[in-house]
Formats: structure tokens, sequence, C-alpha cells
């Protein structure tokens, strides 16, 4: 579920109340890749709404420049003697691609601060200049199978890119194309895959582990790590972090580290504006944010949110209400849409 839902686009605004869809919501369109097609989808049907593109390898899921006027994903595609396509550069009011930037190889995370920072099968970090999709530079940083998608601040793109047993190493690239590490002393659970969670709101990123949260900010360097009830799960909400993994959902306070609530039947986590949905043994929950009040429940398990809509395949259900809204066709892959930091994260500024 979790990878599921890490390569979604939503467009989808704030909410009225803390139990009500975003206004925005009732009329948006989800935007990003279903399957093996990339554009906006019917949000009750999934059905693609043209224009649209074909995708036949998607790997890294969209995410928008700083003025959500263009996008970047990581694909694998046949390119020219001198490798395949990894990343594309979209103009996404058109559905068209601009630039189709040969990088030899699959591109596994992408981010878009400024430039184009993409993290390639093979562990090189290569650069890319947006306005012409030309590689600036490329650098050995290392890769592991299991690290979450890439996230991204206000200012600053950050990717996991080790995870060994006890330290996390992460990369933070700026919008000029300046390229820090961080290694971060948090010890990680080997159940067949070293995993950490990844979260952002607009100045600080979270990488969470079973005991541990790590708060970096990504413009000083500074690293503030917590003991806390954690999990391998993580998405930020107001004033916090949603947390999930094999101990059930935490919401916590990131202003006092303190416990806000817990769900326990939940062992992955989806948001949107004030609603947390949780998802695991079965069973969909959504709660608000702010208190864990249970808004409702209903069978299934949750790929994605978007657009006031959760996908619990086949079923999809109504974020406010969690009715039955439509159906979708069976998902393989991953359902991956791009967030739109203006409308879904506009309320999550500095924790404080």
């Amino acid at each position: 579920m979790v990878s599921a839902r890490r390569t979604v686009a939503v467009t989808a605004a704030l909410l009225a109340s803390p139990a009500a869809a975003p206004a925005h919501a009732q009329t948006a369109t989800p935007l990003g890749i279903v399957e093996q097609t990339f554009g906006h989808f019917d949000r009750d049907t999934l059905t693609p709404l043209a224009p649209s593109l074909p995708l036949r390898e998607p790997h890294a899921r969209p995410v928008f420049s700083p003025d959500e006027r263009r996008l970047a994903l990581g694909l694998s595609a046949p390119g020219t003697s001198n490798g395949r396509v990894g990343v594309w550069i979209v103009d996404p009011a058109r559905v068209k691609v601009l630039h189709e930037v040969v990088t030899g190889i699959a591109a596994e995370a992408v981010v878009y601060p400024g430039v184009v920072g993409a993290l390639l099968q093979n562990g090189q970090l290569v650069i890319i200049d947006p306005a012409s999709g030309k590689i600036r530079s490329r650098r050995e940083i290392g890769r592991t199978s299991c690290a979450p998608d890439a996230v991204q601040t206000a200012t600053r793109g950050v990717i996991v890119n080790e995870i060994g047993r006890d330290t996390v190493e992460v990369t933070i690239v700026d919008p000029r194309g300046k390229i820090h590490t961080l290694r971060l002393p948090l010890e990680t659970i080997d159940r067949n895959c070293r995993k950490v969670g990844l979260a952002a709101d607009a100045t600080r990123v979270y990488v969470t582990t079973a005991h541990r949260i790590a708060a970096i900010d990504p413009v000083t360097r500074h690293v503030d790590i917590r003991r806390a009830t954690g999990g391998t799960d993580a998405d930020v909400v107001p004033g916090g972090l949603a947390v999930a993994g094999s101990a059930g959902l935490t919401v916590v306070d990131t202003t006092t580290w303190k416990t806000s609530w817990r769900d326990r039947t939940a062992r992955n986590v989806l948001t949107q504006a004030n609603t947390v949905v949780g998802t695991g043994t079965g069973t969909v929950t959504a709660r608000d944010a702010r208190t864990g009040r249970l808004l409702w429940r209903a069978p299934g398990a949750a790929q994605a949110v978007a657009a006031g809509r959760v996908y619990a395949q086949p079923a999809v259900l109504d974020l406010a209400t969690g009715k039955q809204v439509g159906t979708h066709p069976p998902v393989f892959s991953a359902i991956r849409f791009v967030i739109n930091r203006k409308t879904d994260r506009v309320l999550l500024g500095a924790p404080g």
C-alpha cells in the first residue's frame, strides 16, 4: 500500500472542516500514473481522461516543480545508442512531454526543487537542467532497493539513498543542484528488506523507523532525533506527523513530540488535508487528523487518496463519508499521484 500511495498526483484543497471533503476536491481530477498511463483520471472510476500518455514502465512518482507548471517523473523507455530514457519532464497542463532525458537506466527517485535530481538504478544521482533537458552532472551516491519515494520541502528535494542496519543516508538537492549527504544514526529492522518512512512539510523532512523519528532541516542540515513509537510509513498532518507500522498508527505533535492519538488497527497511512486514512488488517478507517475522532470505517485495503476519494481496490470511497461512490479496474502495479503543495499541503507550514 505504501509504495502505491507514494506514486500519486493529487489536486485537492483544504478541508472546510475536519469531517468535510476539500471544496476543490469536489471537481478535481487526480493527476499522475495509474498502471501504464499518465494523465488525469476520472475520480470515481480511474478512467483516463484525454489527453493522456502511455507509460510502459513507470518507476518514480511524478513531482511538481516549485511553481507547479512542470513536473518530472522516473521511467524506463527505449532511448538512443547512449542508453534508455530514465526521466520525463512534462507540461501537466497540456499533458505533453517536453524533454525525454537519456540517463542510460531507469530513475527510481526524482526531486524537482529547481533543477531536477534523479537517483538511477545504478546508484548515480544525475542533476538535470529542466529548461533544456540536459544532464549537468553525475555523482555516485549509492542506492538501496527498499528506499521510499523521494520528498520535497518548499526549497529542497530529499532522497533516501542508503539504508543500513544502524545508519540511514539521505541526499539533499538544493534548487541550483548542490548536493549534501547526511548519515543518520537510525537502527532498522531487516524483514527481507530494510525500510524507513519518509515525509516532508514545508520546512522539515522526517525519517522514521520502528523506534525513532529524525527531523531534518534540509537548509541548515540540523538533525533532531527523537525516540517514539514509529514505523516505516509516514505522512505529514497539520502540526504533526502520522507514522504507521506493525504497532499501529501514531500521530505525533512535532512541536512537543508527544503522541496526539493512536489507531492500533492500521498498518499503513494515507493523508489528505485534515483527514488521516489508516489501512491494514482488512479495514480502512478515516479519522480527524487533530483529534483522532473516527469519521468512518469500511472494509478493504486503501492504495491511494486523491481528489476527495479513497481508492480501496476495487471500491472507490468518498473521503468525507466512507460511502462507496464507484469502482475502478484492478491495479496490479501501482497508483501514483503527484502532490499539489498549494492545495493538498497548503496548511502544512512550519510545525514549530
